[in-house]
């Protein structure tokens, strides 16, 4: 049988809010939660936000126990910043010529007047937004100000350091063998991984707090 335990192993604090369970990284209530309303609803959630493309519905992907990469991840996070709108990670943003031209261009949203050579007056641009709505915004919100409470209260106070508003998560498998934090502030989303190419220990207690979360500060 599957019997998830906490950080803390066999010490359990009953009943908690689940607010404060993602900040203190608490198991047992995401694998509660997971068992109250299924591994359908949060198979579907995981593929919309592209964390992963098929998720098997077992109870151990509710704590993260599938694979994904650093990239795919941080696009993730980024949706919640945008109020849950889909976002397609690009490597090349744009690419010009020896003469300025523009040869390719990743944003393919049509914008009138973007191309103008100088200004007359006229009116800023308005480029269109026609991204998918993949998440209902208001628990967005919600879900931010939890991730939120996760720097300013749990796992990943050390982020605090930095002096913005940031919200994120701490991240850490089995046997201390991968460690992470991904997080964002209102205009910039980042990943931090560390892990070997062959998973291997990192050290006892070697969490993402103490581990990733400071190169994010840093």
């Amino acid at each position: 049988a599957w019997t998830p335990v906490n950080y803390t192993a066999n010490k359990f604090n009953g009943p908690t809010p689940l607010r404060v369970a993602l900040e203190k990284s608490l198991n047992t209530v995401t694998a509660r939660l997971a068992a109250q309303i299924g591994m359908e609803p949060i198979g579907q959630t995981i593929e919309k936000f592209g964390i992963m493309d098929h998720m098997p519905r077992l109870y151990a992907m509710a704590l993260g126990a599938g694979e994904t990469t650093p990239l795919r991840h941080t696009a993730a996070y980024a949706m919640l910043a945008n109020g849950g709108k889909r976002i397609t990670p690009t490597l090349i943003d744009r690419i010009q010529d020896r003469y300025g031209k523009t040869v390719f261009r990743a944003d393919q949203r049509e914008c009138e007047g973007c191309g103008e050579a100088e200004w007359k007056n006229q009116p800023v641009p308005a480029i269109p937004d026609k991204r998918e709505q993949i998440a209902d915004p208001g628990s967005v919100f919600q879900l931010t100000t939890m991730l939120e409470g996760v720097v300013a209260r749990g796992t990943g106070t050390v982020v605090k350091a930095v002096g913005k508003p940031i919200a994120g998560k701490t991240g850490t498998t089995n046997d201390w063998q991968d460690a992470w934090f991904v997080g964002f502030s209102p205009d910039l989303a980042a990943g931090v991984y560390i892990g070997y190419d062959e998973p291997v220990n990192l050290g006892s207690n070697e969490t993402g707090g103490h581990l990733a979360a400071p190169v994010f500060r840093d």
